[in-house]
């Protein structure tokens, strides 16, 4: 409380709070009562910075906003790895290196899964700073060294999703409608993609099950009898998230 002293019985502090935490912006006051403690409601609200109550509120949502960016951040990295892998691939055999396409396309996953994972961490490490004041990986490393990794995860990190947003995803099928049933098949799939019957796992570099994708199916029949089973490919992590759902290479089997 430092000079400020409170008087139990009224509920109230002798002397004033500090005149700056009534204006809010330019011939705007917020009408707040000078000798009150937590914005008048010391149950459930702490002041413990001696500031407002709500610079607590503030600073959670903050650190709410912040993992979420993360997430986000991280989900289009992921969706963007196969589209930079399949030309990582493509670059290794125009050149007469195809013995190392495999091989670049799994060096593309790894990077993409190590960034995001990075950069959750850093998510979740600023958020905890911001509410608690203490920063642990700067702890660790320094103040210096933790912006350079930052700085450095998100270069890297938006360099990954601008790449991928230019580069087509991988086609590894008959993609072409040939026929007006292979259309409507074709179109009432990609419309609904998560009305799939099935999911298996993949084994394709460019798009490895370990960092989440899998291949769907779906079967759709028309009053005639005659049906068409369309095959693509989803990440199931992406998917349970909610965030950045990338389906692509819808192909007929």
């Amino acid at each position: 409380m430092n000079s400020r002293y409170y008087d139990p019985q009224i509920g109230r502090f002798i002397n004033a709070d500090d005149i700056s935490i009534l204006s809010e912006g330019k011939d705007f006051f917020n009408g707040l009562n000078l000798y009150a403690y937590c914005g008048n409601n010391p149950v459930n609200n702490t002041d413990e910075s001696g500031n407002a109550w709500w610079d607590w509120l503030i600073g959670g949502l903050i650190a709410i906003a912040t993992i979420a960016l993360a997430f986000v951040t991280a989900g289009a990295i992921i969706a963007a790895a196969p589209a930079i892998a399949s030309m990582a691939s493509f670059a290794m055999g125009s050149i007469g290196l195809g013995a190392l396409a495999g091989t670049a396309a799994t060096v593309v996953s790894i990077g993409a899964g190590i960034l995001a994972v990075s950069t959750i961490v850093i998510g979740v490490n600023n958020a905890i700073a911001t509410l608690s004041g203490f920063n642990p990986i700067a702890s660790l490393i320094g103040n210096d060294a933790y912006n350079v990794v930052q700085m450095t995860i998100g270069v890297l990190g938006y360099s990954y999703i601008s790449l991928g947003s230019m580069l087509p995803y991988p086609s590894t099928g008959d993609s072409t409608p040939k026929n007006l049933k292979q259309q409507l098949a074709m179109k009432q799939v990609k419309l609904n993609p998560k009305e799939y019957k099935f999911s298996m796992q993949i084994s394709d570099p460019r798009m490895p099950s370990w960092l989440g994708w899998q291949k769907y199916s779906q079967k759709v029949v028309f009053d005639s009898g005659l049906f068409y089973e369309v095959h693509y490919v989803g990440n199931k992590w992406l998917n349970w998230l909610k965030l950045l759902a990338e389906w692509f290479d819808f192909k007929f089997k």
